[in-house]
Order: C-alpha cells, then sequence, then structure tokens
C-alpha cells in the first residue's frame, strides 16, 4: 500500500508539474503576442512616417525646380542667388584642377 501511495503522489506532482509548465508557456506566448503587437503598430507608425517624409520631400523638390524656373520664365539670364542650383556644380572634388 505504501508503494501506490509514492506512485499516486509521484503521479500527482508529475501532473501538477506539467500543468504548471503549460501555465507558464501560455503565458509567455501571451507576452510574445503582446510584444509582435506593439512592434508591428510601432513599425506601421514608422512607415506612415516615412511615407510622409517622402511626400514632404516631393513637395519641396516640385518647389525647388519651381523657383529654379521663375528666372527663365522672366527672362533674367541667371537664376536666384537664395537658390542653388546643384546641377551647375562639379561632379566630383578633382574636376576643378
Amino acid at each position: 500500500i505504501r508503494h501506490n501511495y509514492s506512485c499516486s503522489t509521484l503521479i500527482h506532482t508529475q501532473h501538477r508539474l506539467h500543468e504548471t509548465r503549460f501555465q507558464m508557456q501560455q503565458t509567455e506566448i501571451a507576452e510574445l503576442r503582446e510584444t509582435d503587437r506593439r512592434r508591428q503598430a510601432q513599425m506601421t507608425e514608422t512607415l506612415r512616417v516615412m511615407r510622409d517624409i517622402r511626400r514632404e520631400m516631393g513637395d519641396m523638390q516640385a518647389e525647388l525646380l519651381a523657383l529654379r524656373e521663375q528666372p527663365r520664365r522672366a527672362g533674367l539670364p541667371e537664376g536666384d542667388a537664395r537658390v542653388p542650383n546643384h546641377q551647375d556644380a562639379p561632379k566630383d572634388a578633382d574636376s576643378h584642377i
């Protein structure tokens, strides 16, 4: 009878151990899902900001090109000194030699 009691206790202890491990794994899975959800939200926000920056840069480039065209439309010989024309710059640092 003592042997049966020991086996029963061992089986019960092992069962509780498995239940505890299972609960810990479920908790870890829930935490990983929450971390994943937060990172996905951060990635979505980062992509939105990058899209907005790209749109703003496109608008600024269009505005810059329009400003460069103004003197030509007015028949002036040179562009506005406030709007540098980077297309006129040397291609590399050694080209001035």
